[in-house]
């Protein structure tokens, strides 16, 4: 179909250069039945989206008069969709703020060597 409506654009446009640059009335009339035709088109497709808009509507509510339950659930999800993130944000943000970056590693060494040379000078003084 798009090739259709390509080729009706590209005659519309073809005519009606001719039209205008000679005044031959056949030209006129190809483009206007050129344009007639995008016009019937374009009016088919304005109510194939309006009888499937109509369609879609009607199952919306077929649906949720049938499934009460299940149109709260999806209530339910789109707060969840909504909330979700955000929630995520705050929990990797404290997540973040429970884990402590280790301090300065040389009080560690110090205390170590402080335990090895107590076991040291335990051992010394036993002999």
């Amino acid at each position: 179909m798009a090739d259709q409506v390509e080729s009706a654009l590209q005659r519309f446009r073809s005519n009606y250069a001719e039209y205008r640059a000679t005044g031959n009335v056949a030209y006129k009339t190809a483009y206007e039945n050129a344009q007639r035709w995008l016009d019937l088109y374009v009016e088919g497709l304005g109510t194939q989206v309006a009888t499937n808009s109509q369609t879609i509507d009607q199952f919306v509510q077929d649906y949720s008069t049938a499934n009460p339950d299940l149109v709260n659930l999806q209530n339910s999800m789109k707060k969840i969709q909504v909330d979700g993130p955000r929630l995520q944000d705050q929990y990797v943000l404290t997540k973040r703020a429970m884990v402590e970056e280790p301090g300065d590693p040389i009080p560690y060494t110090k205390l170590g060597l402080a335990i090895a040379l107590m076991g040291v000078v335990g051992i010394v003084a036993t002999f």
